[in-house]
């Protein structure tokens, strides 16, 4: 099965991001999976997870 998403920022927003410092990228990182956690239902990550992990 073909990968149904897909994400291709543009050269700027690369650039941009490149200049946030890493600890504010990681905290950014660490509340969406939280919020992921605890908004999608256990049964749906675990397919996720395999689909995606293997």
């Amino acid at each position: 099965m073909k990968n149904r998403y897909a994400f291709k920022p543009d050269k700027q927003k690369i650039r941009e991001t490149h200049q946030i410092p890493a600890e504010e990228k990681l905290e950014w990182l660490e509340q969406a999976n939280k919020f992921i956690n605890q908004t999608v239902p256990p049964e749906k990550r675990k397919t996720y997870n395999q689909k995606i992990l293997g």
